[in-house]
């Protein structure tokens, strides 16, 4: 069944927009259409996946798989199942020199093609044509359409541009960037549930220990219980599922000799201050469940911290209420919900990112880059 859902959904609703006649006027879009209850979507993973399997531990492990978008597997449908399906049936892959590598990549592309790259210009607005206003220049051509961007503010100085795209959050881009929080898509936005949000701990460790792999997930006990905290309660879970992840088992170069780099993150509600944190004691939580499940002393042996909490996540990426993806996927409606890549009120603002159409994650967030080149391949060329 998975695979059959990679195939019916991918091209609907990875590669198009959801927008545009043509997505859906063509024989790929009918055939899913008429096989939409294939796509398992009126069953919660949760769900589906007591259905496939019988151990508790192993459908908590494939639950797991609803926080790859910051959703709750007790409420996002089953079609997300597939993402178990992309990891274990094709495969995941890692990079050289970790994630800065690909942005490294696209730089270098963007560079030979000619794009100028300007770092240090915080946007503080998305600036548009005046309304009924008339005549307003941008790059030489007189503009008269009230609701056309022409350019970007940067402190006191305006950048021209033809085409505006936007990769913030897009409750930032409507809220802070363009002002204007009554415009439909942005009052629509801000009623939608947002994804999870996360506390992280970067810890260099002393020590090397072959117990870990690169990947490593510590169950909570209570798994529903841990969501219903988050989701429903917006509190820090009581007893958390902890992830960590270290990069030097595969590029040793990231930690310091005879030491590994831990990446340890907890899910966490979206919106919770930092003053509203007892960080130490979560961290003694953490460090307790991390020693009994390895029988190790860690408090010894960390020699390097730094922490990211949900609000400091909301400063450094404006992504509101420091959510890691946008909207949540705890309905069956959320994929329709996402902010589409071009803008109907504002001609020439497009949206790519983890809170636009197709979703969060790296390779949604490139896909919806790729969405918006076709969209301004189609409609400003």
């Amino acid at each position: 069944m998975p695979v059959l859902e990679v195939f019916l959904t991918a091209e609907l609703f990875l590669f198009k927009s959801f927008r545009e006649y043509s997505t859906f006027l063509n024989k790929k879009a009918l055939k899913t259409l008429l096989n939409l209850p294939k796509i398992d979507s009126f069953r919660t993973m949760h769900q589906a996946n007591a259905s496939f399997f019988k151990h508790p531990e192993l459908i908590q492990l494939f639950d797991r798989y609803a926080t790859y978008n910051g959703s709750d597997p007790y409420k996002a449908p089953a079609t997300l199942n597939i993402i178990q399906h992309v990891e274990y049936g094709i495969g995941g892959f890692t990079l050289k020199g970790g994630i800065y590598s690909l942005s490294r990549a696209m730089t270098d592309v963007a560079l030979k093609l000619g794009v100028e790259i300007l770092t240090n210009h915080p946007v503080d607005e998305i600036v548009l044509a005046c309304n009924n206003v008339h005549g307003v220049c941008c790059r030489g051509k007189v503009i008269d359409d009230p609701n056309r961007v022409i350019g970007v503010r940067c402190g006191e100085k305006v950048i021209e541009a033809d085409i505006v795209v936007s990769n913030s959050d897009v409750t930032n881009t409507y809220k802070k960037l363009l002002n204007d929080s009554q415009v439909a898509p942005a009052r629509k936005y801000y009623k939608t549930e947002p994804s999870s949000s996360a506390l992280v701990f970067y810890w260099g460790v002393q020590g090397e220990y072959p117990q870990l792999k690169m990947h490593n997930v510590i169950f909570s006990d209570d798994y529903k219980k841990e969501f219903t905290e988050i989701f429903d309660k917006g509190e820090v879970p009581d007893d958390p599922t902890i992830y960590i992840y270290i990069s030097s088992k595969y590029n040793p170069t990231d930690a310091v000799e005879n030491g590994e780099n831990w990446f340890v993150m907890i899910n966490m509600p979206p919106g919770k201050e930092e003053t509203a944190l007892d960080i130490q004691s979560i961290k003694e939580k953490i460090i307790e469940k991390v020693n009994k499940t390895l029988d190790i002393d860690l408090n010894k042996k960390i020699i390097f911290e730094r922490v990211l909490t949900p609000q400091m996540i909301e400063e450094k990426t404006s992504s509101v209420f420091g959510s890691l993806y946008g909207i949540s996927s705890n309905n069956r409606f959320a994929a329709f919900l996402r902010q589409d890549n071009r803008s109907k009120e504002y001609n020439g603002l497009y949206f790519c990112g983890g809170s636009a159409h197709s979703g969060g994650e790296i390779p949604l967030v490139i896909l919806s880059g790729k969405i918006v080149s076709d969209l301004i391949s189609k409609y400003e060329v």
